[in-house]
């Protein structure tokens, strides 16, 4: 999983330099949110990783717009 993990967010990355977007923009943009269907067909729930990423952001000094810092995991919302 390491290895697959590792696959996935470096790429991550390079798509986000393509597109001139910060990396954890990108990542908050497309995080699965309750209610999301994921690859396998199981439907998100007890979701945390937005939040997870908003307060890893803020530990490292990362500024985030106030749209960003506003998402949550309990639904999709368009920014």
């Amino acid at each position: 999983v390491t290895i697959g993990d590792f696959a996935l967010e470096s790429h991550m990355d390079k798509v986000a330099r393509e597109l001139g977007m910060d990396p954890l923009r990108l990542r908050l943009k497309n995080a699965y949110r309750d209610g999301d269907m994921k690859a396998h067909r199981k439907v998100a729930s007890g979701a945390a990783l937005v939040e997870v990423m908003q307060r890893a952001a803020e530990l490292v000094g990362h500024d985030l717009p106030p749209e960003y810092r506003a998402m949550s995991s309990a639904g999709r919302s368009e920014v």
